[in-house]
């Protein structure tokens, strides 16, 4: 009797082990995979000016991280389409900007769909991928992104 009671906390020991581990497997593999940043560079004096434009019908928040100062610019194609966006850089030394776009609805992290240097100080970055219906009565917005950044660094 003692024999299968041992063997029984032995088993459900075991079993709970197991449980917890496929547990913790499953959660690790339902989250998203982690969006990478996009970054310019911005030489000292240099200001970026750019335009962010909406192209997708849902709610898209594109978040911008200059120097110490983080913005956040909102739109969709069937509301506020276009917002401007510029920072200078007024510190001796290259800075990093940091551009990310967000889908509101589902609160999804848009990727990098396409990035074109222009000129080696324009950059066109492409958030999100949108497909184009055949039908062109069925087409809104514009295509094939959620959002686009276009920016330029101008000097003074």
């Amino acid at each position: 009797m003692a024999a299968q009671s041992t063997d029984r906390r032995t088993f459900i020991g075991t079993a709970l082990v197991s449980l917890a581990t496929l547990t913790m497997v499953a959660a690790d593999g339902q989250r998203a995979p982690e969006v990478p940043n996009y970054s310019a560079d911005v030489p000292p004096g240099a200001t970026l000016w750019g335009v962010v434009v909406f192209t997708g019908d849902e709610p898209v928040e594109m978040t911008i991280a200059a120097g110490k100062s983080i913005g956040t610019v909102r739109g969709r194609f069937g509301g506020e389409r276009l917002k401007e966006y510029s920072w200078r850089n007024e510190s001796g030394k290259v800075q990093q900007v940091i551009i990310r776009a967000t889908a509101l609805a589902g609160n999804r992290e848009l990727h990098t769909a396409s990035v074109e240097y222009r000129s080696d100080q324009n950059v066109y970055v492409g958030f999100g991928r949108r497909a184009t219906p055949d039908k062109v009565d069925a087409r809104q917005g514009g295509y094939p992104y959620d959002a686009v950044f276009v920016g330029f660094i101008v000097y003074e």
